[in-house]
């Protein structure tokens, strides 16, 4: 009687702990679950991003620099059509920047939380210069080198 007993433990044993291996592997690839499971994991000030997400932040990011350096490279830089494009393209920067985000907020990435606001304040400022009467594209061509605070040649 006592191996049975024994026998019907470890089956049981063995049923809950497939039971529960199952609930994790289908708790672990819903996206709502993960979102759930972040949501009480991290404080409500968490800035958690994804690295999909991050992906496509720093894919943005990268495309707009590199349009904005080449509109400021051609010749010559101070017409009206070049002055617009160069606001849309700090505007749309500005944007993708702000997806980093809030001012101050910790994230799950700490260089982003070290830097994202320094490099958003220097977006406003480039955009503000790009702005004026006349319009100043200093800031906006040193936008790529704040790039190199986290991406850095070692």
């Amino acid at each position: 009687m006592g191996s049975d007993l024994h026998r019907y433990a470890v089956k049981a044993a063995g049923l809950a702990a497939a039971l529960a291996m199952l609930a994790a592997v289908a708790f672990g690839c819903s996206e709502v679950s993960r979102k759930e499971v972040r949501s009480w994991t991290y404080p409500p000030d968490f800035n958690y991003i994804s690295s999909r997400e991050l992906r496509s932040i720093m894919s943005e990011i990268a495309g707009q620099i590199a349009a904005l350096n080449a509109l400021l490279r051609s010749e010559p830089p101070a017409d009206a059509a070049t002055r617009a494009e160069a606001v849309q393209r700090l505007q749309a920067l500005d944007r993708a920047a702000q997806r980093l985000g809030p001012e101050g907020w910790p994230s799950n990435h700490p260089r982003i939380t070290d830097n994202a606001q320094r490099f958003q304040r220097d977006i406003r400022l480039a955009l503000l210069a790009a702005q004026r009467e006349p319009p100043q594209y200093f800031l906006a061509g040193t936008l790529s080198g704040s790039c190199s605070i986290c991406h850095g040649a070692d």
